[in-house]
Parts: C-alpha cells; structure tokens; sequence
C-alpha cells in the first residue's frame, strides 16, 4: 500500500494538471481524507475548524445528533494547500433519496431537522472579535456564496457597506425601469448582524449514518461556502435553493426575508454580466491591480488561536 507521503506526491501530479481529486487514506479502511487546493483551502479549513470547535461546546449543552469532521492538519505541500480532516462512514443524502433507502423513508423529517438545527446552530456561534466580512481565515480571499457569478465575490469587500453599496448599483441596473427601486438594508449591524453563514445546501454536503442506538446522525461537510454573512445571506442560500431541503428548511428557519426578492434580481443579473458589473472604477482598477485580491491571494491577514 502506497505510503501518505506517496499519495500526497501523486496526487500532485493532477493538481498542477488542473485536477483536483479527493482521497481518503487508507483506501481499505479510510481514516483520513484529504482535499487540496490553492490558498483558499486553508480558508476553508479555518472555518471548518471554527464550525467544528463551537459545534463540541454546544453539543455538550444541546445533546444534537450531528456531526462535523475534525480538522487535523492545515499544510502546504509543493505550493498546494492540503486539508486533512477526519473520514466519516456516512451516505450522502442524495444517494439515500436516488435509492430510496428504507431508513431514510423511516427517518426524513428526523433528519431535516438535524439540516435545519445545524444551520442554526451555526449561525448562533459568536463571531469572532477580530472578524470582518467573509471567511474567518489566516489567508485573505474572496467571498463563496451563491448569489455571484460563479459563487465567488469579484472583489474582497472592506466592510458591509461597501458589498451594500455595491449591491445597490447592480439593483438599480435591474430595476431601472422602476421610479424607486429596493434597495438591500444589510449595513446595520444592529438591524441584521454577521452570522455564520453555510450557504452550500447541496443535497452531497449532509451525511447521514446511525449512531450507537440505530438513531439518525447527521455529519455536515464541505465548508468552502461558509463566511461571516449578514442574516439576509442565508435565506437568500436557502430560498434559492434548489435541493431537496429547500422546502423543508424554509418551514423550519425562521429567517428574515426582505432583502430575498431583490437579491434574486441582483443574482439574476451577476448569472448574466460580466465580472465587474456594479463595481466602480475605482473598484474595478484595484481588482485589476490586485490590490482588492481578486482571486484571493492567500495574503496571511491573522494569526488564529490553535
């Protein structure tokens, strides 16, 4: 059986090819698995392990049958970015919906609410002091959500009323028609604060297994997507959903909803503009210089607590 260090050489070879596999090791008995990326990776871990930390503390309080896989190691190998983390025996959701798997006829809305209690778990963790907009990371990047083009931000935003302002200019290019068009109230902190944002509803991303006592367990994966959003984020991620949870989510979270219908309009126009639209020139010649990250650089912004 080829070595880790072996693995990790070979999995190189694709990544620098523009492949980038997962694995999990060992291949008989899997303990580990592995993702790999550019700097973003690390990002991604950061706010796996920060999901992952908050989640022990409230378990302990809440008794919840969910899981997140732990985080063992954040490191970069041959300039790729290697996140190790904990393999977890579970089926995804949609496979079990595909084959319409016995237990999980028997135990669905079981398990819509652990989706549902885990999201809001999540978004109840305290953000943290030093936080701004976006992923809580050691690494400066762009912001993963699915109302961009692409999922990902054209610009790393300073504050939230910068992506305010930004999100205003591409409402009015939509409802330019319109004598007053909506805007998106999402600057004050006070109105509609940061949260923890999972916005990746993909039906892949909730696992499913049985604990000790044959009941629903839920283990929660893949934490590219999640950032420090204003509220309006997630029931934007969750009314646009186009998953199996959609319905069910929205029944069971009770999240404002005033921004939704413009922010379909503005996702609506970022799915058919070019990258920049809505950015000011300003904004547009720092992206371009690369002053505002475009692409995320990986610049070290913080050094977080371990």
């Amino acid at each position: 059986m080829p070595s880790l260090c072996q693995r990790m050489n070979s999995f190189q070879y694709h990544a620098d090819h523009g492949h980038y596999p997962r694995f999990a090791y060992p291949p008989d008995n899997p303990l580990l698995f592995v993702k790999v990326d550019g700097p973003e990776m690390r990002a991604e871990g950061d706010m796996q392990l920060l999901a992952f930390e908050w989640l022990i503390r409230e378990g302990e309080r809440t008794k919840s049958n969910i899981f997140i896989p732990e985080v063992y190691k954040i490191f970069t190998h041959r300039n790729r970015v290697f996140l190790v983390m904990q393999f977890v025996p579970a089926t995804p959701i949609r496979l079990l919906l595909e084959s319409e798997d016995p237990y999980w006829k028997r135990n669905e809305l079981a398990c819509l609410d652990l989706i549902a209690e885990v999201i809001k778990l999540l978004s109840r963790m305290p953000v943290p002091g030093d936080a701004t907009l976006g992923r809580y990371s050691t690494v400066r990047t762009l912001i993963k959500h699915p109302i961009f083009k692409d999922h990902q931000a054209p610009l790393i935003y300073r504050d939230v009323q910068e992506m305010k302002d930004h999100f205003n200019r591409v409402a009015a290019v939509r409802y330019k028609t319109v004598r007053n068009p909506p805007e998106v109230t999402t600057a004050s902190s006070k109105d509609e604060p940061l949260i923890y944002c999972y916005s990746d509803l993909n039906d892949e991303n909730f696992l499913l297994c049985k604990d000790g006592e044959g009941r629903p367990r839920l283990c929660m994966v893949d934490f590219e997507h999640a950032s420090f959003l204003p509220t309006s984020f997630l029931a934007f991620a969750i009314a646009e959903n186009r998953w199996h949870t959609t319905q069910p989510l929205q029944r069971r979270l009770a999240l404002p909803q005033h921004n939704v219908a413009v922010m379909k309009e503005i996702y609506y126009v970022f799915q058919i503009s070019v990258w920049a639209m809505g950015l000011t020139q300003e904004q547009r010649e720092a992206v371009q210089r690369g002053v505002h990250g475009q692409g995320g650089d990986g610049t070290p912004i913080r050094d977080l607590p371990r």
